[in-house]
């Protein structure tokens, strides 16, 4: 069981560095292309490409989800280091399982939501104002970042209830 575990949290975790470094690199190039050829059209021709503020604002949210539950994995998020280090690890184990309890609900709630506009875009043909650009394809890339920070954060979750398993047993040993 825990052979098994180990395999599929090494798996998940292999599977955001790869979305994490592919959806960060292929998104930060794209926009840096658009925005030397929008810079580059607005300085010799004086004119700006159509609807070039909209893309650069969908592939920022790409980098953004596609990075979420690999920033989680090297612990890459903001910690409350002072009180985290005045806890024993037991101390540590619990707020870990909180703080991805809390990334669960949050994240959980995203999906909810996406799902639910996501729906209405394919129902509306929602598209942005001024290129047309459609809103489901971003849409459908906030469901899949998010539901792999849900997976990440719900193994970190129970990979700290084993810990606290773990030492709980430990405590009784000793004692």
């Amino acid at each position: 069981m825990k052979l098994e575990f180990e395999r599929i949290k090494r798996r998940i975790e292999a599977i955001s560095e790869y979305v994490d470094k592919w959806g960060v690199f292929f998104s930060v190039l794209l926009m840096m292309f658009m925005i030397v050829m929008d810079i580059f059209t607005r300085t010799v021709f004086k004119t700006s490409f159509f609807g070039i503020h909209d893309l650069i604002q969908f592939l920022l949210l790409i980098a953004i989800f596609s990075s979420v539950s690999y920033c989680w994995v090297v612990d890459g998020h903001v910690r409350m280091r002072l009180l985290h280090a005045k806890l024993g690890d037991k101390g540590k184990e619990i707020l870990d399982a909180i703080a991805a309890l809390c990334g669960i609900f949050v994240f959980g709630l995203l999906v909810v939501a996406c799902i639910k506009f996501l729906i209405v875009d394919f129902e509306l043909k929602n598209q942005t104002d001024l290129a047309h650009i459609p809103f489901y394809p971003f849409r459908i890339f906030m469901i899949a970042g998010s539901l792999l920070f849900v997976i990440q954060a719900t193994i970190s979750f129970i990979d700290s209830i084993l810990r606290i398993r773990s030492l709980n047993r430990q405590i009784l040993k000793d004692a």
